[in-house]
């Protein structure tokens, strides 16, 4: 729930200005990074995430956050490509696009 809080507040921030916002809060996983980096954030800060996931969590969530945005890269080329995105589709393309088989 403060996830959804957190994005909602950085979308009207950034609809009010173009200065840096900083993400802060409900941030655990790498999808949770990318939905404030969607909405607006510049840079974030995390915790609580830290707190409970342990020294390894900046690690964790980078990695989580780079194949989340490779999904959305992905999911992005194949609606340009007019293919319908399902998820046996995707982790096909998505094994595919990793290894840089076409």
């Amino acid at each position: 729930p403060l996830q959804d809080h957190v994005i909602r507040q950085i979308r009207a921030l950034r609809s009010l200005t173009k200065k840096p916002i900083i993400g802060v809060g409900g941030i655990f996983t790498g999808y949770d990074a990318y939905g404030a980096l969607e909405a607006g954030a510049n840079m974030l800060q995390a915790f609580t995430g830290f707190v409970y996931r342990g020294p390894t969590f900046a690690i964790r969530v980078n990695s989580e956050l780079h194949r989340v945005y490779r999904y959305s890269e992905l999911i992005t080329r194949l609606e340009s490509q007019g293919k319908k995105f399902d998820s046996s589709s995707f982790e096909n393309e998505l094994a595919k696009e990793l290894s840089g088989v076409d």
